[in-house]
């Protein structure tokens, strides 16, 4: 049944992946060791698709990048994704086209390093686009614009 769920989500044309670590057992040492789940998800409702939503996941003991490429092995679509960057190499064969997090981009655009935070027209033009996205975002998800 797993292996079929995970099949029917590959021949979707998006899917969202995610990854977190999960405790696990570790036999004769009496204690947990840190393994990965990784989900694989499709729900496109809100786009009027007429694919039902499923999640898919799958345990591995690491989070190499071989994972998810033997993963999502025949996926070919747009993968949204965090900016962990083991979902490249599936880009660079050209199997997959990435969709970045927006709220991962905006994260990573707070942590620059302290000298690069200072203000200055560059970074006020970069939170008006920001906002704008952010705007435009929530009016594409027929969510109230504010």
């Amino acid at each position: 049944m797993h292996e079929h769920l995970l099949q029917t989500l590959r021949r979707s044309p998006k899917l969202f992946a995610d990854e977190t670590t999960a405790p696990v057992l570790d036999p004769g040492r009496g204690r947990t060791k840190t393994g990965q789940l990784w989900a694989y998800a499709r729900d496109d409702r809100p786009w009027g698709g007429a694919d039902p939503p499923a999640v898919a996941y799958v345990y591995a003991p690491d989070r190499k990048a071989e994972r998810p490429m033997t993963h999502l092995a025949g996926f070919s679509g747009v993968l949204q994704v965090d900016g962990y960057g083991g979902y490249r190499p599936l880009a660079e064969k050209g199997q997959v086209q990435l969709a970045f997090c927006w709220a991962h981009v905006r994260r990573a655009g707070r942590r620059r390093p302290r000298a690069d935070r200072q203000r200055g027209p560059r970074s006020d033009q970069s939170g008006a686009r920001s906002g704008r996205l952010t705007t435009a975002g929530r009016c594409a998800k027929r969510d109230p614009c504010r």
